[in-house]
């Protein structure tokens, strides 16, 4: 029997109570990436005024619904200095293989790759908790099908 999972990321991804997961983008994101960055609350702002023509459209924050195909491409494409050229490479394969139709066969060394990723990506831990819910669904499903022979 193989090791390897059938994982459809497709699925949208929920919090504990149940309610879609969603991440806001684009200026509430900038506004906290400048406050991460240091730039004071007096001046934040300005600062967000000076951007907002080179933030996409200029358009106001919009809420995305997180799936695990989104939370694990984002995650893949965070760049990690430690890694070597060719761990970047795989990376980007792997984050390009998601988006693929249907379920995509992963290898256990492409699971840990993908949860050490979204581990280092997104500080909540309820998305690596439902991505984790994904992988275990695909290995019950795994196991429960009979063996296939080769």
């Amino acid at each position: 029997m193989s090791k390897n999972l059938m994982v459809d990321f497709k699925i949208n991804l929920c919090a504990l109570d149940g309610k879609p997961l969603k991440e806001r983008s684009g200026l509430d994101s900038v506004r906290v990436a400048l406050m991460d960055a240091g730039v004071s609350a007096m001046l934040l702002d300005s600062a967000v005024a000076a951007l907002r023509p080179f933030w996409g459209s200029g358009e106001e924050p919009k809420e995305v619904l997180l799936t695990a195909q989104s939370v694990a491409m984002m995650a893949l494409q965070v760049p990690d200095q430690a890694m070597t050229g060719a761990d970047r490479v795989d990376r980007m394969r792997l984050a390009i293989r998601l988006l693929q139709p249907g379920p995509i066969e992963i290898t256990e060394r492409e699971r840990e790759t993908i949860m050490k990723a979204i581990e280092k990506a997104y500080a909540s831990p309820v998305v690596y908790f439902r991505i984790d819910e994904v992988f275990g669904a695909a290995a019950v499903e795994r196991d429960r099908l009979p063996a296939v022979a080769a």
